[in-house]
């Protein structure tokens, strides 16, 4: 071979070896500086964790993966990430648009809780101290062109977030499947869809629709539906309310309609349906309440000014069936039908706390039962006016009950005393 040949030879080696060399370093170098800026930062934070090996990057395909990984603080439990995966677009960098192809969330499973002092922690771990000190973002008042935000595909799937309340209160959220596709901060006009499946304390939420967050005036369409909706659901977050008997369950499926001004102003507009189903509550020496059935029918819009002044408008309508009910064991009643409808019901609520409401009530009662004592006095009829003035002292509270008819078909009967 001569020198000619051998010195291709020897370029055609050094450049494999190159090659060899730079494949090593993108496909393994950023995946162990990952791993070592993650593991330092928890270890400064003083965060127990483990997993930090299944973290990989992969320049070449632009995508960051993790999971499964779990931290904690002290003795709380572990919280886990079971998959997570990024992958990025690089050229729209170019325009300062930071655009996200995809992301991929499977597998959370955390706890988050508030303290008496309110400290927010995520498995013990506080979370104001991911958070710069007042002092740590004072920056220079220049002004820069702001960055856009775009994300093409966004999934989180089979997580649980537990959210503890200082009162003892318990709100277990487990997702589904919560999806979000095509929201770019410079298209603001176009809309982006939602897509959620999930269970809030075991009341199962169905929501899609639509969104334009970065409109001047951003709007939501949502269509929603709630089921199997119990008040012991609601009390575990809440607290105990001091119910005897606490059955019944509640159904809703709801179209919504929400604009909110750039100017400090929401309208909006919801139309549906509401169920309620064998409901039964008691306190114990002060009422009860049972119910079959009752569907309840909205069509309404609504108004909140930038002054916090709030407006309602609409029809509702309810069908309620086999109605029975006590107050304080001396007075019952029954009704075996019902149907109420508010026609161009009018309602006002000042930031004042002013209140004014208006409708045409129309109403069909059959069968319908009383059995206790009725005392009327002028002093209880005072009490009412007075409470009704109460409402407001800057405007006057108005019910005005229009083409009001009542269809009795039953008996009304009192003990001889």
């Amino acid at each position: 071979m001569n020198a000619k040949g051998i010195q291709y030879k020897r370029i055609a080696l050094i450049t494999i070896g190159i090659i060899i060399i730079l494949g090593l370093i993108i496909g393994f170098v950023p995946t162990l500086i990952a791993r070592h800026l993650i593991e330092s930062e928890f270890e400064k934070l003083g965060i127990d964790h483990s997993g930090i090996n299944s973290v990989r990057v992969n320049l070449l395909k632009r995508e960051f993966w993790a999971g499964p990984l779990n931290v904690r603080m002290s003795e709380s439990d572990p919280g886990q990430l079971g998959e997570l995966g990024v992958k990025i677009s690089l050229l729209p960098l170019i325009k300062k648009r930071a655009m996200v192809e995809s992301v991929l969330i499977r597998g959370i499973d955390i706890i988050v809780s508030r303290n008496n002092d309110n400290i927010i922690t995520l498995n013990g771990i506080p979370l104001n101290q991911f958070f710069p000190k007042d002092e740590d973002t004072k920056t220079n008042n220049k002004e820069t062109e702001p960055w856009g935000i775009g994300l093409v595909k966004f999934d989180l799937l089979d997580s649980r977030l537990i959210f503890q309340e200082k009162t003892g209160g318990i709100l277990t959220v487990e997702i589904d499947k919560f999806s979000l596709k095509n929201f770019h901060s410079w298209y603001p006009d176009e809309a982006g869809i939602f897509d959620l499946k999930a269970q809030v304390n075991d009341i199962k939420l169905n929501w899609t629709g639509q969104a334009r967050p970065f409109a001047n005036n951003i709007t939501f369409t949502i269509d929603a539906q709630s089921n199997e909706a119990t008040l012991p659901n609601i009390i575990r977050f809440i607290g105990p309310i001091g119910f005897k008997r606490k059955e019944g369950v509640y159904n809703s499926r709801l179209k919504h309609n929400i604009t909110i001004f750039d100017s400090g102003r929401s309208e909006g507009s919801t139309k549906g349906t509401l169920e309620v189903i064998g409901l039964d509550y008691e306190r114990e020496g002060e009422f009860l309440v049972k119910l079959d059935r009752s569907d309840i029918n909205l069509n309404v819009d609504y108004v909140l000014s930038e002054n916090s002044d709030f407006e309602l408008h609409g029809n509702v309508n309810t069908k309620t069936a086999n109605l029975k009910g006590e107050a304080a064991k001396e007075n019952s009643f029954g009704v075996d039908s019902a149907v109420i409808e508010l026609e161009d019901l009018n309602l006002t609520l000042g930031a004042d706390k002013a209140f004014q409401v208006s409708s045409k009530i129309h109403s069909t009662i059959e069968n319908f039962e009383y059995s206790g004592t009725i005392q009327l006095s002028v002093g209880i009829l005072l009490d009412v006016l007075k409470h009704i003035q109460s409402l407001s002292t800057r405007k006057k509270a108005a019910l005005e009950q229009k083409q009001l008819g009542y269809k009795l078909d039953g008996k009304i009967s009192t003990p001889h005393s």
